[in-house]
């Protein structure tokens, strides 16, 4: 029988792992699609990061890459709807989760799950221990699959599959989106480009 994902992370919850996570509605812009995947920026006062989702493959789950604005580097994150709001903001701690591309070596993770309160949305935060390698192989594959441990013992894994038409474009964009808005040399030499109290540390 094939589970819904909905179902898939409900058995996860009713473990009790949990994770601190921060909601906020950010406000969306420059969105473009290339296939089974999008791109855009995401703004919330001087908080900014763009992004290369799927959310074509399932209805109730959303995989993405997140470029910080900070440092423009790639973070693997999914989300998962629910048909009720979480009472309140809970650590649901981290769960082993597999991530392959095609054929290609298995990419053995990690994944920090949260509820927010008032939210009907369950976040998870994938550490993958060769991020640049996974998104090399994102940009050119078919495929990406998902295969969720259960925690109880003999219970059977769980997997997820989407499509990555689109992928290169959308990965490629919401990059270009981050680097173009990084501010250039001459900031640095504003009368008003900082505090005075900076260190050296803040510019690395």
């Amino acid at each position: 029988m094939k589970h819904t994902y909905v179902q898939i992370f409900a058995l996860i919850l009713l473990l009790g792992f949990s994770l601190n996570a921060q909601s906020a509605t950010f406000n969306m812009d420059e969105g473009r699609d290339h296939g089974s995947w999008a791109s855009l920026k995401l703004s919330l006062g001087a908080k900014r990061f763009y992004r290369a989702i799927n959310s074509d493959d399932y209805s109730d789950m959303r995989v993405m890459v997140d470029f910080d604005a900070d440092k423009c580097e790639p973070e693997l994150d999914i989300q998962i709807d629910f048909n009720r709001s979480f009472s309140e903001s809970e650590s649901l701690g981290l769960r082993e989760v597999d991530v392959r591309v095609d054929r290609k070596s298995i990419h053995e993770s990690l994944m920090q799950l949260s509820t927010v309160a008032g939210d009907s949305t369950l976040y998870g935060y994938v550490l993958v221990g060769d991020m640049p390698r996974l998104i090399s192989e994102m940009r050119l594959g078919k495929t990406v699959r998902f295969k969720f441990e259960m925690p109880d013992e003999g219970s059977d894994p769980l997997y997820a599959e989407l499509s990555l038409d689109g992928s290169q474009a959308a990965l490629d964009r919401a990059l270009a989106l981050c680097k173009r808005d990084q501010p250039g040399p001459e900031e640095y030499f504003q009368e008003d480009g900082g505090t005075g109290d900076e260190s050296a540390a803040d510019y690395f």
